[in-house]
């Protein structure tokens, strides 16, 4: 797959999947939960409380993982 194939890929995933895992570490183990996502070109956002044990998470140990795009095959 080229570049711009990937990107393609990724801008349509971003088009239809707004809800979506993100995954951060507790006590070094994964933390995940479902959240709503926005996009602004590839960039990603989300809405959270600033006090959120993501935030404090996600500042602790930057290594997060978001998953979009899940379609369900059965």
């Amino acid at each position: 797959m080229s570049n711009s194939q990937a990107i393609q890929a990724i801008e349509n995933v971003l088009a239809t999947s707004k809800v979506g895992v993100l995954s951060t570490a507790y006590n070094n183990k994964p933390n995940s939960r479902y959240m709503v996502f926005y996009n602004d070109g590839l960039t990603l956002y989300t809405k959270t409380n600033i006090h959120s044990a993501k935030v404090k998470e996600i500042k602790d140990n930057p290594a997060a993982y978001v998953l979009l795009g899940y379609n369900d095959t059965t």
